[in-house]
């Protein structure tokens, strides 16, 4: 055991290993605190994900029937006025097919 001191009151106290940094009574509060600012963090990192900028079952898209006769300025016209990227647009379009709607 090395004797060391605790980084977050001072006191010293007998590490385990050799990168321990705080004593047994800091230790859990600043787990707890590393924990809180990770999750905030990743909550951050997520925060709007998953939001669709339209219906994502594709009421917003063209008709199939339509879909193959439209030329691609027409299907670019498309993504315009949905506010998506044309793979975007062929993702959905795809995933439209594939669910046989």
């Amino acid at each position: 055991m090395i004797a060391k001191k605790c980084e977050n009151c001072g006191s010293g106290f007998l590490a385990r290993g050799k990168n321990a940094k705080y004593c047994d009574e800091c230790k859990p509060i600043v787990r707890r605190e590393q924990i809180r600012i990770c999750h905030k963090r990743t909550k951050r990192q997520y925060k709007g994900r998953g939001k669709e900028v339209f219906n994502p079952y594709g009421a917003d898209l063209v008709d199939m029937s339509k879909y193959h006769s439209m030329s691609l300025d027409e299907k670019v016209k498309k993504c315009n006025e949905l506010g998506i990227s044309y793979g975007e647009f062929q993702k959905q379009m795809t995933l439209k097919r594939m669910r046989g709607d």
